[in-house]
Formats: C-alpha cells, structure tokens, sequence
C-alpha cells in the first residue's frame, strides 16, 4: 500500500515538473519575441528612446570585424562600448574615421519580416557572460572568444540552418543573427541579448565580415 502511494506522488511530482518545465519554455519564446519586436520596431522608426528601453543602461559593446581578410582595405577593426547617450539619430554607431555601424543594415532581414522569426533553437552549454545583475565592458569576452562562440552557435545549427534565426542559450541569453558560415568563418550579423532584472536587454552588436 505504502509503495504504491509512494508511486503516485512520484508520478503527480513529474507531472507538475514537466507542466513547469513546459510553462517557461512557452513563457521564455514569448518573452524572446516580444523582445524582438520591440527592437525590429525601434529600428524601423529610428526611435532612440523606444531602444534605450531595451539596451543595456551600462552600455552596449559593438564589434565589428573584417575576419574573412582585407584589414585596413576594407576599414579597421573596432571593438567599441557605447552609453545609450552616445548612440546617434537612426539608431547608428558613430565610428571616428570610418563608417558608422547601422542597425537598419545589419538587420535588414528581420526587419522585412517584421520580426516574425520562426526559427528559434534552444542550445546548451553556449553562453557569452556570467550571470550577473550588470552587463559591463569588462564583462564581456575577448573578440577572439565572441567569434568562437559564434561560431560553435552556427555549427551546432548545422548545414540546413534558416536565417534569420534565434539561439536561445544558458544564462537568460539568446542571439539574433543574420548570418552563414563562410569557409568556416561565421559571417554576418548578430545582436545579443540578455535578461537584467528581469527583462531582456541588448548588450552587443557583432557585425562579422
């Protein structure tokens, strides 16, 4: 009698876990795709302020990298961390001496989708920064590192991968990105997203050449 109570409790305590487990996996995708579509709408209208609310309030690290060749022909590599005040009308990077980095170009993709991606993978063990509350310069890993991890992210999602597409990784993290592997180089666009008290805040922006 006492085995076969034992076993229903078992069973009812499974049950609850996997309704659990099944509840913020549906709340997480949800939460992901209202975030994307506050950002897609930001660029769309160029609305500074309507972006601010979804960046890091420290700071955003952009990253653009000529990895396929052509530094200094092509522009300079740069690796830059810019306050939400420091981001220009139209949602542009300013960059001295080269070419601003463009959401709207960048993105360009999602945007024509209206953020409408239906390309969302799970994938564990991935993660770009430590679970803090904060999101600083110094939190984030070497460009080396980023381009690395990136990469593991597109060949773990294999030949016939979509793009646009979303990543959901460890550490309340999940990368948008625009992008293909290109002589085993990852190419492309990516943003990178991560929950801070308890939303969902831009903390980079990697454009890989």
């Amino acid at each position: 009698m006492k085995k076969a109570f034992c076993r229903i409790i078992v069973l009812i305590l499974m049950c609850i876990t996997l309704i659990s487990c099944s509840f913020t996996k549906g709340n997480t995708t949800s939460e992901i795709k209202q975030t994307v579509n506050k950002f897609v709408h930001a660029i769309k209208t160029g609305n500074i302020e309507e972006f601010v609310n979804i960046a890091n309030p420290y700071g955003i690290l952009v990253i653009r990298n000529y990895i396929t060749g052509g530094y200094g022909l092509r522009g300079k590599n740069i690796r830059n961390f810019y306050k939400p005040n420091e981001i220009s009308s139209g949602l542009i990077f300013p960059v001295d001496g080269e070419l601003p980095v463009k959401l709207s170009e960048l993105f360009h993709s999602t945007v024509q989708l209206g953020g409408k991606i239906n390309n969302i993978k799970k994938l564990k063990g991935i993660y770009f920064t430590n679970k803090r509350e904060y999101i600083q310069y110094n939190n984030i890993p070497s460009t080396k590192e980023i381009v690395n991890r990136i990469y593991k992210i597109l060949n773990k999602a294999g030949k016939n991968y979509e793009t646009p597409a979303i990543y959901v990784l460890d550490n309340d993290e999940f990368l948008l990105c625009e992008a293909k592997i290109i002589n085993s180089l990852p190419v492309g666009s990516f943003v990178l997203f991560k929950k801070l008290e308890g939303d969902y805040k831009v903390i980079a922006v990697i454009d890989l050449k």
